[in-house]
């Protein structure tokens, strides 16, 4: 049975910077990384460490490519600086990740309702200018939709975003088709997730029905034919459905998105 005590080892935090993390906590798989960060960094008291892209997968059970975005967006954000190694050949590898404890500097999401009305509106006089295909990221260069304050100015795109790229929903979408154990329809499935057009929370709520599903006695029956198309599960809202879990730990697969 789980008895977390203090004298087991805590993680200091100032107040102040709590009350912050209050107001503008980040979404499901950014939150995961974050607290690992905020673990590996306060929880040691240091304010800066090494941390692989590896290690966070092994403390987050998250795929090694959602880590990656998961950390893109938090830098966008501001939340967290992240020094690189620079050299020849080497992609995505990290030398230092640290909490950008100057929370003003943050680009999130004031969650009071007047804050919610004012970006709203802001949004809709944004995409009224822009195509229906645009989609808002917070990964680096894309469009930010994020604030900082009360009194900051809504943040333009910085680069257009082109239909035919694969940031954005293309990008998700693509993690939701490698994800999905029947790939029948991919053109009607893709048209069913635009509908949609999910958040990165969203999503990770559909990947983990999704793994819960493929545990499941019907998603397991004969061969996996009774899984609905994707686009028909999309159409239905799947990750509504209540999915027991596997029956036995020997049933259960490692979390895998990827």
């Amino acid at each position: 049975m789980a008895n977390p005590q203090l004298e087991n080892g805590y993680t200091k935090i100032a107040n102040e910077l709590v009350d912050a993390f209050c107001r503008g906590f980040p979404g499901h798989g950014e939150a995961q990384v974050l607290m690992v960060i905020l673990r590996r960094t306060y929880g040691w008291h240091k304010k800066i460490d090494t941390i692989s892209i590896s290690q966070i997968e092994e403390a987050t059970t998250l795929s090694r490519r959602m880590v990656i975005y998961c950390l893109q967006n938090l830098e966008a954000k501001r939340m967290i600086t992240i020094t690189r190694k620079r050299g020849r050949g080497i992609k995505n590898q990290i030398s230092t990740i640290e909490i950008q404890k100057n929370y003003e500097k943050w680009l999130v999401q004031e969650k009071t309702p007047a804050y919610q009305k004012q970006i709203q509106k802001r949004r809709e006089k944004y995409h009224e200018k822009t195509s229906a295909r645009k989609v808002s990221s917070a990964r680096n260069h894309d469009l930010v939709v994020q604030e900082i304050g009360k009194n900051s100015e809504f943040l333009a795109p910085t680069k257009d975003i082109k239909d035919n790229t694969k940031d954005n929903i293309y990008a998700r979408f693509e993690i939701f088709w490698k994800a999905y154990p029947r790939k029948k329809s991919k053109g009607q499935a893709e048209k069913a997730f635009w509908k949609i057009n999910p958040d990165e929370q969203l999503l990770a709520t559909m990947l983990a029905t999704i793994e819960r599903a493929k545990k499941s006695e019907d998603w397991l029956k004969k061969g996996g034919e009774y899984i609905p198309y994707p686009a028909t599960w999309l159409n239905a809202k799947g990750w509504e459905d209540e999915i027991p879990e596997a029956r036995n730990e020997e049933e259960r697969e490692p979390h895998q998105w990827l």
